[in-house]
């Protein structure tokens, strides 16, 4: 699958676990979800409480990505009915400026996909402020979801 110029927006867990439904309301535009993502919704989803509402929503995530998965490749990129694409993604580059190394990772591969398409914007989404301010530091553009507007 081609990919298109446009946004990339890299997910980070809490921004999945808070709006398991993200990948519907960004629109048309690539929506890049790091491995390291995906293994720390492995380690949520198994709360033994099945309707603590973090599980729930680590396990909606991981269903969506599946069902994503079976019918395209979702590594190459899964069109989804907003005509944007979902992406699994398991590149990155390596840092340690953050206490988690999952959280590094996905920085990481935010740097890592601004290396590969530097003609698209992209963007790492977080409810960390301290990953933000890293990936800042790296010049990320970072942002909290929902976006905030200014008035």
């Amino acid at each position: 699958m081609r990919m298109r110029q446009g946004n990339v927006y890299v997910v980070d867990t809490s921004v999945l676990i808070d709006y398991p439904d993200i990948f519907y309301t960004l629109g048309n535009n690539q929506i890049v979800v790091p491995t390291a993502v995906i293994r720390e919704l492995d380690g949520i989803k198994r709360n033994p409480d099945p309707n603590e509402r973090k599980a729930k929503s680590a396990r909606k995530v991981s269903r969506t990505l599946d069902q994503l998965g079976r019918r395209q490749d979702i590594a190459k990129g899964a069109r989804i009915v907003t005509g944007g694409i979902v992406r699994i993604y398991n590149r990155h580059v390596s840092i340690d400026d953050l206490a988690s190394a999952a959280d590094n990772r996905i920085v990481g591969a935010a740097l890592k996909l601004i290396d590969e398409s530097k003609a698209n914007m992209v963007t790492l989404l977080s409810g960390d402020a301290n990953m933000r301010n890293i990936a800042r530091s790296y010049g990320i553009k970072a942002e909290g979801y929902p976006f905030r507007r200014d008035t």
